[in-house]
């Protein structure tokens, strides 16, 4: 799932990256919040398994991107909020 906010989600993919199994980090600029929505926002069925090919990745490199990502989720909140404020 493409949702950094929600605990459940980060939870399991740090357990999942500590186990060293190998994760799909999604860029943050897609559309929907998985696969599912993807497909039916009319992206193809190829381009999404070639995204999950692309951002999948274990070890080291999981646990930067997944950092990254959270940290991504989070300042795109705060702008959001912020908006919302100065509206």
């Amino acid at each position: 799932d493409n949702q950094p906010w929600k605990l459940q989600v980060c939870n399991q993919m740090e357990r999942l990256i500590e186990a060293g199994e190998t994760v799909c980090i999604w860029p943050s600029k897609l559309p929907g919040k998985d696969m599912n929505d993807m497909v039916l926002a009319g992206m193809p069925s190829s381009k999404v398994r070639n995204i999950i090919i692309q951002n999948a990745f274990s070890g080291l490199e999981a646990k930067l991107r997944f950092s990254k990502w959270r940290r991504d989720a989070g300042d795109q909140l705060e702008r959001a909020s912020l908006r919302k404020v100065t509206r």
